[in-house]
Formats: C-alpha cells, sequence, structure tokens
C-alpha cells in the first residue's frame, strides 16, 4: 500500500473516531431540566413516588416485575422496560429520571442464605440508560424541583436529614438535621409536617429559614391547587385545606383517612376512609360536595397521573387503576414483565 493510501485511511479513521466520540459526548452531555419545574406530584411523593408522568409517557415501578423501572403511553399501552432497577420517589428531570433505587439482593455464603439491600440516590439518562449514583445509603422522601434534588437521608447516628445536590451530582450540601419531607415543593420553600413537633411549617431551601405556617397537628403535607392540604390529627385524623400562609383552615373530609391525593388543580380528592366500621377508598368532588365510594376495602399507595388514578390493596405489590370519567371500573393493572 503506497504512502498517500495509507495517510487517507489514517484520515478516515481519524475522522470516524472523531465522529464516534463526538456523538458519545452529544448522547452523554448533560442536559439540565427547567428551572423551577417539580419532578413529580407532592401528592404521588407522598404515596411513595411509584408513578410519574414526563413527557407524554408515564414512568412506574412495575409490580409485575418486581418493582423494577418501566415506562408506558398515555393510553397505558406501548411498555418499556427502562431499567433492572427496583426504584421508588420517581423524579421526571427531563432527558434524566431521579429515583431511589430499593433492591433486595439475595447470596448464599457456605449455605447460608442472607439479603442484602442495595439502595441509593440515583440518576438515569434516558437516551444512553446510563445510571450514576448521587448517593449511597438509606434514604427517605426525594423530591426535585428545577435542577435541584432534595433527599431525606438516614443513618443510625443522626436520623432523617435533608440534603440537596444538583442534577449533576454537584454542590452536595447538607440543608438541615430538620426530618424535613421534600415531598411538597413551591416557590422555593418545603411545606412539611414535623415528625419531632407539633405544626405545619415551610423550609426555605435558600436562606435555610423555618417558619411556622400553621401550629395545629398536622400530618402528611400536600400541595395542589395553591393550597396545602393535611391530616389533622387533632380531630380525628380528617383532611384539612388551608391557603399558602396557613389561614383559612377548612375540613374538606371530615372522616377517618390514612392516606389520599389531591388533583393538580384542587378539585378533586381521593382518600382512604378508615373509620373502623366500613374501610372503602372514595373520590371527594370539592366544589359540588359529591363523594363517590371507588371500592370498598383497604387500599394505600394512591397515585393520579393524567386521567388515571392507581392505588394497590394494603400491604401487597398488586394495583388497581380507574379514569377520574369513570371511577366505577376498577380494574387489576397488569403490566406485561418484558425481557432486559
Amino acid at each position: 500500500m503506497s504512502k498517500v493510501k495509507i495517510i487517507l485511511v489514517a484520515v478516515v479513521l481519524i475522522l470516524a473516531l472523531g465522529t464516534f466520540l463526538g456523538i458519545n459526548m452529544y448522547r452523554n452531555r448533560m442536559v439540565w431540566n427547567e428551572e423551577g419545574v417539580p419532578g413529580n406530584t407532592s401528592g404521588n411523593l407522598l404515596n411513595g413516588g411509584l408513578f410519574c408522568e414526563g413527557d407524554g409517557r408515564i414512568y412506574f415501578n412495575n409490580p409485575s416485575d418486581d418493582g423494577n423501572l418501566y415506562s408506558m403511553d398515555m393510553s397505558l399501552g406501548d411498555f418499556k422496560k427502562i431499567y433492572n432497577d427496583r426504584a421508588e420517589e420517581i423524579n421526571f428531570a427531563g432527558n434524566h429520571l431521579v429515583y431511589s433505587r430499593r433492591n433486595f439482593e439475595k447470596d448464599s455464603i457456605n449455605g447460608e442464605l442472607f439479603v442484602f439491600n442495595t439502595k441509593g440516590l440515583y440518576t438515569l439518562q434516558l437516551t444512553t440508560k446510563q445510571t450514576k449514583c448521587l448517593y449511597d445509603g438509606t434514604l427517605g422522601v426525594v423530591g426535585l424541583l428545577g435542577n435541584d434534588i432534595f433527599y431525606q437521608s438516614y443513618t443510625d447516628e443522626d436520623g432523617m436529614d435533608l440534603y440537596s445536590v444538583r442534577l449533576d451530582g454537584s454542590e452536595k450540601e447538607l440543608k438541615t438535621k430538620e426530618p424535613v419531607n421534600p415531598s411538597a415543593i413551591y416557590n422555593g420553600k418545603i411545606y412539611y409536617g414535623a415528625d419531632t413537633k407539633s405544626g405545619l411549617y415551610a423550609y426555605d431551601v435558600a436562606t435555610g429559614q423555618e417558619s411556622v405556617v400553621n401550629g395545629n397537628n398536622l400530618y402528611g403535607c400536600l400541595l395542589a391547587g395553591n393550597s396545602i392540604y393535611a391530616m389533622d390529627l387533632m380531630n380525628g385524623y380528617t383532611i384539612v385545606r388551608m391557603d399558602l400562609d396557613g389561614q383559612n383552615m377548612e375540613t374538606v373530609v371530615d372522616e377517618m383517612c390514612s392516606v389520599f391525593n389531591v388533583s393538580d388543580d384542587g378539585d378533586y380528592i381521593y382518600y382512604q376512609v378508615d373509620d373502623g366500621k366500613q374501610a372503602r377508598l372514595e373520590c371527594k368532588n370539592l366544589n359540588s360536595g359529591e363523594v363517590t365510594v371507588i371500592r370498598e376495602g383497604n387500599y394505600n399507595r394512591i397515585h393520579l397521573v393524567g386521567q388515571y388514578i392507581f392505588f394497590s390493596k394494603f400491604d401487597l405489590d398488586s394495583f388497581f387503576v380507574t379514569t377520574v370519567n369513570n371511577l366505577s371500573q376498577v380494574s387489576a393493572f397488569t403490566p406485561p414483565k418484558l425481557d432486559d
């Protein structure tokens, strides 16, 4: 082969390699999320964050495949296995997902069976399917606002603390030693009911200042339709609603409840009644006051995505689904198990 041909082949190979590397760099580049946009609704995160909507698809913890991360379209079809991770606290961030890994691995040592809990805070790049561990430890709730991830970190020594980290893993910071639940984030503040003291609080993520929103003994804070919803522990676990400043508190569900979720517009509330007599899952139109029984029995983990309401039987991994326009038509949610 002549020197000219060798040079030409070398140039072609260099150009091909450069193109390949450029494509990979483009595919793996950090695409920042839109600032100020929440990664999931506060109601879904309050119920475990097992379903999350993003760019016309639903990302979810698949009960048919040990909770591994899947997606489907908005008509509950076109199922795809995203990653072989048991994912909870799922948040959508443009071309990334943020989630809590809750895997359980089994191994045998000298004939003895051991179970290992593989856990941590992860991001997943949806184009390349590459994951990145941002925190390797036990987690509580994970919330996302724009490009800032807020997560509860638990250790036996320190208990539950609130940390933040950027979407690319930079700027990790201990925000507060208080067990702040970051499921309800709005306008730079996290609204939460404290486990260690009575009241509803707002934590300013920029200044670190904590302020009292409402001094009543409230729990399970949720944001929807520019209002705060919570359970009133001193009044039989009823559900109340108030303005963001804690004023104008009113009871919206005068029943003993255990879990609930509210539509984004604040028009409908879905809740589990646990009055010790007739347990049931209900929906209430907060404008008309009309109540519809969705199903009798004990249910939890209520998630709202698009026109769908997903919920599970108490202490079971299986889910049911119904639609906002036909609440009486309940069916088992049985997505397929796909190969890796």
